[in-house]
């Protein structure tokens, strides 16, 4: 039981957050690599869809938590398990005190970040910055 609480609930807490920042700092435009295949336009539709039924997912379960549990120890217990979460040293004891609800959106949201940081999504902040940026540039060298 203690290392399925350490994979559950280090490991996995990690790796997405690793894979996020790494997908942050890569930045790569699937859409030029791929141009035209169909079995990446099916993954990536795939992908649309299970991140945005995550994101309903993990929306509802986070309301119904605080609806049941209210604010109270579940809440200070998943903020009190993030910062020992930042600081490098995770408290997994609190994450057994709170509900089977609140495990499951903590879960949820880590499945959805996990997965989000693999769509065009992630992405699209990026390229709008960049095209304001240009056109910027354009303006001002037209002046």
């Amino acid at each position: 039981m203690e290392m399925f609480k350490m994979i559950v609930w280090v490991i996995y807490p990690y790796t997405v957050l690793i894979t996020v920042m790494m997908g942050r700092l890569w930045k790569c435009d699937y859409s030029v690599l791929y141009n035209g295949n169909k079995i990446v336009e099916g993954i990536g539709m795939v992908l649309f869809i299970a991140v945005r039924a995550l994101l309903w997912l993990s929306l509802v379960s986070g309301a119904a938590t605080l609806i049941i549990s209210g604010v109270g120890n579940d809440l200070l217990d998943m903020i009190y398990w993030g910062i020992s979460f930042i600081s490098f040293h995770p408290n997994t004891d609190l994450i057994e005190n709170m509900s089977l609800l609140t495990r499951m959106h903590l879960m949820l949201l880590f499945t959805f970040f996990l997965v989000w940081s693999f769509t065009m999504f992630f992405r699209k902040s990026d390229k709008s910055k960049k095209s304001l940026i240009f056109k910027e540039n354009k303006s001002q060298k037209l002046i």
